[in-house]
């Protein structure tokens, strides 16, 4: 899976930039991540 858009929490830290692989430990620490300081607008991707 590849991140199609930047992602960015509700503070404004980039937490992802388009094009990055997403691995199960990126997914991990989003997930934690996204408990802190929310992720603005959801994650979309390009493919499985």
């Amino acid at each position: 899976m590849v991140v199609a858009e930047d992602v960015f929490s509700l503070s404004g830290v980039k937490i992802m930039p388009k094009g990055m692989r997403l691995n199960d430990r990126i997914i991990t620490f989003v997930k934690e991540r996204n408990i802190i300081d929310p992720i603005v607008g959801g994650i979309y991707i390009l493919g499985s």
